[in-house]
């Protein structure tokens, strides 16, 4: 559930699902705790920041990808232009991450 106490605080749109397919073009300013993951030159995955050190994405993006392969946008609702990019400095995969499943996919 939400906390609107946090730094980062809630989105203004409620949450229709639990799992994202497909998509939809967000609002501006909406999701600002959202970055774009790249890997190996090319957008794959979205992450969320949970502090300057952090970023939280799906294990099935970054499965077997070195930290090297992985740059990550963080900008407004353009996927170019006014964004800061940062390279990762190590992935980390949950030890109980079932690729088959989809369990622990974080």
């Amino acid at each position: 559930m939400c906390n609107s106490t946090t730094l980062c605080g809630c989105s203004t749109n409620p949450a229709l699902v639990t799992k994202i397919v497909g998509g939809e073009t967000a609002s501006i300013n909406t999701w600002g705790w959202i970055v774009s993951l790249y890997i190996n030159q090319q957008w794959l995955c979205a992450g969320t920041i949970l502090s300057s050190s952090w970023i939280l994405t799906a294990a099935h993006c970054v499965k077997d990808t070195h930290p090297s392969q992985v740059l990550i946008s963080a900008a407004t609702n353009q996927l170019f232009g006014m964004q800061q990019w940062r390279w990762a400095s190590s992935v980390i995969i949950h030890p109980h991450y079932n690729d088959t499943m989809l369990q622990n996919d974080i």
